[in-house]
């Protein structure tokens, strides 16, 4: 509830949740039937098995069933088939999720339109599945697919069972636009369970009018990073990967990647992300970054970014070459963002309570 200086209320926001519970199965506790195992260690008494007295919990030794001197009046009595011998139990436990299912504005001031926002969730991976909501009298609906056995039949694709393939928007019943993505398995060769489906296409369409492709991205490393872009209309984004695939370092626009992977430069520069970022290593980068813009085709533009592991992006280099120098104070946060003369250009503060 939200009230103004004169304490009057002015607006409130109610949610309704759905409260979901349940016990699941989660597996199986075997155990052996009158706690008795024929294989684990028994008690020699006056050189005859007494195994009663380890069910009875009457007696504790470990001399180990090679010691009997009479098997044969042994397993006969104690040693059953698997399912005579043991027997199980199901491990269960209790499991639930609150959902919000619906969240009611309510706004006091004159003219104000109050507005409801309702959600159907996915039952396989409790994601939203529909987004409704009441503005008035119109009524906008949002709905979402997410990846799923049925878009590849061969391959299960649990790993990636959040991950959105489509969204329609509707505006009292009209479709208003859609969006969807295909994938694309960059792992081919992989055995059935280690293949890996990444991003390939992105698509949009306006209304009714036929699905438009805005980019594909045509090469992508052994890991999944986009390597290349092409955009709807023809131009190619180019992206190299640093610090071992894992942190983007640099985009270069109107150049395809088969024009930089090639040039001598670009394998010095991803090694030498590898390393500790030491002032003389970071000198050796912005050179060579520097030679990299002089060497890229005329329309290209690159922006460069060069990351300190452990505190975050150190250097930024846009695409008309000017550079950003940020500094973290000693709790890790940003704390000034100076240009290349050292000049400051912003700088923020804040204060810590004991």
């Amino acid at each position: 509830k939200n009230y103004n200086s004169d304490n009057v209320l002015v607006s409130e926001i109610k949610n309704t949740y759905d409260y979901v519970e349940k016990e699941m199965k989660t597996g199986i506790i075997p155990y052996y039937k009158n706690g008795h195992n024929c294989k684990k260690t028994v008690c020699l008494d006056l050189s005859w098995i007494k195994a009663e007295y380890i069910n009875k919990n009457i007696a504790n030794c470990h001399l180990g069933f090679h010691f009997i001197q009479n098997m044969e009046e042994y397993y006969p009595s104690y040693c059953k088939s698997t399912a005579e011998l043991m027997d199980y139990k199901i491990e269960k436990r209790a499991v639930g999720w609150a959902k919000l299912v619906k969240t009611e504005r309510i706004d006091y001031l004159p003219l104000a339109i109050n507005n409801i926002v309702e959600y159907t969730y996915n039952q396989v991976n409790k994601r939203i599945q529909k987004e409704r909501k009441i503005i008035g009298n119109d009524v906008f609906e949002t709905n979402y697919q997410y990846l799923g056995m049925s878009d590849y039949i061969l391959f299960n694709l649990h790993n990636r069972i959040s991950e959105i393939k489509k969204i329609e928007s509707k505006k009292n019943g009209e479709l208003l636009f859609s969006e969807q993505k295909t994938f694309k398995n960059i792992r081919p060769l992989a055995h059935i369970g280690a293949e890996v489906y990444m991003p390939e296409k992105f698509q949009y369409s306006k209304g009714t009018n036929e699905i438009e492709t805005r980019q594909i991205i045509t090469r992508m490393d052994d890991v999944g990073n986009p390597l290349e872009v092409m955009k709807a209309d023809g131009t190619y984004i180019s992206f190299i990967w640093g610090h071992h695939k894992t942190k983007l370092i640099a985009v270069v626009e109107n150049c395809r990647i088969s024009e930089i992977e090639n040039l001598p430069l670009y394998g010095e520069i991803v090694s030498l992300t590898n390393k500790a970022l030491t002032l003389s290593t970071k000198n050796m980068l912005l050179n060579k970054y520097n030679t990299l813009r002089t060497l890229l085709p005329e329309q290209s533009q690159i922006s460069v970014l060069i990351h300190d592991l452990g505190i975050g992006v150190v250097t930024k280099i846009d695409a008309n070459g000017k550079t950003m120098n940020y500094r973290y104070n000693t709790f890790g946060n940003l704390h000034e963002i100076r240009d290349t003369e050292n000049n400051l250009l912003q700088q923020y503060f804040e204060f810590y309570k004991n």
